[in-house]
Formats: structure tokens, C-alpha cells, sequence
């Protein structure tokens, strides 16, 4: 029984050989435009070192991608399961039942409740403890905001339907919310990227329609320094443009990363005390929800 990493990816060998392929060849073709000289066939080889960097953090943000959609679905069933009074170990077997119906058996979500399953069996931990273990390895914070709020909601003895009912609301509203943004950042994404790798097909158009018009920019010194910096700016417009799109939604650095800013905000008098993140309130509410419930049943003691 293997954990696993999210941050890390293994590629096979035949996603090596692909990616390499690609990158290398793309990479002569468009160095090849710049520079017109066959020397580029040796330059493009550090390219593909970059590409399989590039390639593993794009499968490992599609990973966690799938992940927080599938635990957007398994809240769903999470959330009928404790409705009908079952326990969240019952209600996991039933969650990892519900998922097979929408996704292979190799996906990421239903590899875990199965790793929770014969984990318990073997080391008969607790359940929340291996859901904020799961929180903690992918990263995601809404996993981990689940996994505490349980934790709190059974040891202070709260309505742990009430409870997880409030929360997976919460969760699923905020995951909805986050789906339709990065469906309308998706198609600015890719506007961004064609706009980018235009001045790479403007050459190519200039080469193939007026040959002579860019002879001087392959000749001497001064030509190879000016395609040199328009091949600079090009890339760097297209990581640019790549860059503003990729909005870091699952990622808990990103998370600390704008608490730490609205804390320095706080300190410095700029603005009034505010939480800007979801999975934040939602603690919070469900903190403040037990605490009130907690409080009614003293109270309800000391009058009996």
C-alpha cells in the first residue's frame, strides 16, 4: 500500500519519448526561424529537460484537479450518507461505491478510499485522521477544512450531521463557484497562448512569402541580436500571458500565501479585520456552530 504524492510524478517511458520527441523537434523548427542555421539541432537538447519539468507540473495539477472534483462528488454522497445516520466510515464505503459509477477504478479519489479501507484494516486508524492526511499530501485545503471540522465536531460531542451538512454546503457552493471560473480563465488561457506563438507563424509566413526580406536579419552580428531579442520577447509574452491565467486555486501556498498578505495588511492599519478565504470561513462557522450548541447543552444540564 503505497501513498500518494501529488506533488510528484513518475512519467512512463513512452510519455518520456513523447515528450522529448515534441519538444526537441518543435524547438529546432522555431530556433530554426530565428536563426536559419543548423546549429540549432544542437542547442534544442537542454530544451527537452524543460519540457519534462514542464510536463510533470501539468500532471500534477491535472491530478489535483481530478481530485477536488472528485471529493466535490463524494461530498454529495458524504452528505446523504450522514443524513441517513451512518457513520463516515460507512459513509466512505458507500462514497467509493457512488464513484465507481462515475469514474474508472484507477482514479485518484477511489485509490485513496481504498487505501483508507485496508489501512483501518490493518492499522485500525481513524478514518479523519488519514481524510487530513490526504489534505496535507494533495495540497488541497477544502479536504483538509473537512477533515478538521469532523475531528472538532466528535470530540466536542456538536450535531455531527448538522455539522457536516452546513460544511459540504459550503464546500460544494465554493467548488461550483471555482468550476465556472476556471471555465471562463480556460478560454482566456488558450487566447493567450495563440496570441503568444503568432510572431513565431508571422515568421514563418515571411520566410516562405518574401525570403529576402529577412536575409539581413541572418547575416552578421547585429541581425543574429535583433532575432535573438524577438525570440526573447516572444517567449517571455507567452509565459507572461500563461502566467496571469494560471490562477492557483486547490493550492494551499497560494492560500497561506494571501493570508500572510491580508495579515500584513491588518498590522499596518490598511484595512479592517476580514478572512478573504472560503475554506476559512467555513472553519470558522462550523467552529462557532459547535461552540453554540456546546454551550446550549450545559446549559440545558445545569437547568435539569
Amino acid at each position: 500500500m503505497t501513498e500518494i504524492d501529488y506533488n510528484i510524478y513518475e512519467m512512463s517511458k513512452k510519455e518520456k519519448l513523447d515528450v522529448a520527441i515534441v519538444s526537441y523537434f518543435s524547438s529546432v523548427v522555431i530556433q530554426y526561424l530565428y536563426y536559419n542555421t543548423p546549429v540549432v539541432m544542437l542547442t534544442s537538447l537542454p530544451v527537452i529537460v524543460f519540457a519534462f519539468k514542464l510536463f510533470k507540473e501539468y500532471k500534477c495539477r491535472k491530478r489535483k484537479d481530478l481530485l477536488s472534483l472528485q471529493f466535490r462528488d463524494l461530498l454529495y454522497s458524504l452528505s446523504s450518507s450522514f443524513g441517513a445516520g451512518r457513520h463516515l466510515e460507512e459513509a466512505l464505503t458507500e462514497g467509493r461505491s457512488n464513484l465507481t459509477l462515475l469514474y474508472e477504478i484507477d482514479s485518484p479519489m477511489i485509490i485513496e478510499l481504498d487505501n483508507m479501507t485496508r489501512r483501518f484494516q490493518l492499522t485500525n486508524d481513524s478514518e479523519e485522521k488519514m481524510l487530513l492526511e490526504l489534505g496535507m499530501r494533495s495540497g488541497i485545503s477544502d479536504i483538509r477544512s473537512f477533515a478538521e471540522i469532523y475531528i472538532i465536531s466528535k470530540t466536542t460531542g456538536a450535531d455531527i450531521v448538522r455539522v457536516i451538512e452546513i460544511t459540504t454546503g459550503n464546500l460544494i457552493d465554493k467548488m461550483t463557484i471555482v468550476r465556472e471560473i476556471e471555465s471562463y480563465v480556460a478560454q482566456k488561457r488558450f487566447e493567450g497562448r495563440v496570441i503568444g506563438i503568432m510572431p513565431v507563424f508571422i515568421v514563418l509566413f515571411l520566410r516562405i512569402i518574401a525570403p529576402d526580406y529577412l536575409l539581413p536579419l541572418y547575416q552578421g552580428l547585429q541581425g543574429r541580436i535583433v532575432m535573438t531579442i524577438s525570440l526573447l520577447m516572444t517567449l517571455s509574452g507567452f509565459v507572461m500571458a500563461d502566467r496571469i491565467t494560471d490562477i492557483k486555486i486547490w493550492d494551499d501556498k497560494a492560500i497561506k500565501a494571501g493570508n500572510r498578505k491580508e495579515k500584513c495588511k491588518k498590522t499596518r492599519g490598511r484595512s479592517k479585520e476580514s478572512d478573504t478565504s472560503g475554506t476559512s470561513r467555513i472553519y470558522k462557522q462550523a467552529r462557532s456552530f459547535i461552540k453554540c450548541r456546546t454551550r446550549s447543552e450545559e446549559c440545558n444540564r445545569d437547568n435539569s
